[in-house]
């Protein structure tokens, strides 16, 4: 039997009395007679066996992604609220130092002699004082909040005395 593979796809190769065989199947029979069947199953094995490894995985995948979206989103929400938490300490800390340098001023004003020697360096409406951020200015020749208090409280009670 000789074949001409040479000629078209499609033509027709007379094998015997009255078969007649397409040459691409010719070509495709002697090309699979040179792979091992065995090689193929055990292939398309493994690739079963990666298949279901990855689809594994990807379960896995979905499932961390769905976990860390829901961790997230607490997280997210945590942070707005302790956001939303500073916002208001800060708003009534803003009114608590507002209150504090008007009480020092009407002090400052009341008792000019008693609050000047408890705070040489400073009024109580020093200029460079910016009110939406007050600081907190001390030196080691200033007394401390507490003893300026008890000083203009026993001024304030001996001229009441008076």
């Amino acid at each position: 039997m000789s074949l001409d593979l040479s000629s078209r796809e499609g033509s027709q190769v007379d094998s015997g009395p009255g078969d007649k065989v397409l040459a691409s199947d010719i070509f495709a029979d002697q090309l699979a007679s040179q792979v091992h069947q065995e090689d193929v199953l055990s292939m398309l094995q493994a690739q079963r066996e990666m298949l279901a490894k990855f689809e594994k995985t990807n379960e896995m995948l979905l499932n961390c992604n769905a976990l860390a979206t829901a961790r997230i989103d607490y997280a997210y929400q945590e942070f707005r609220r302790h956001t939303h938490l500073l916002l208001d300490i800060k708003k009534d800390l803003d009114g608590v130092f507002r209150r504090i340098r008007k009480l020092k001023s009407n002090l400052g004003k009341r008792y000019p002699d008693a609050f000047a020697a408890c705070s040489p360096a400073g009024s109580p409406t020093d200029e460079d004082e910016d009110p939406s951020h007050p600081q907190i200015k001390r030196s080691s020749s200033q007394p401390t909040s507490h003893t300026s208090m008890i000083v203009v409280a026993d001024v304030h009670s001996s001229q009441e005395a008076s």
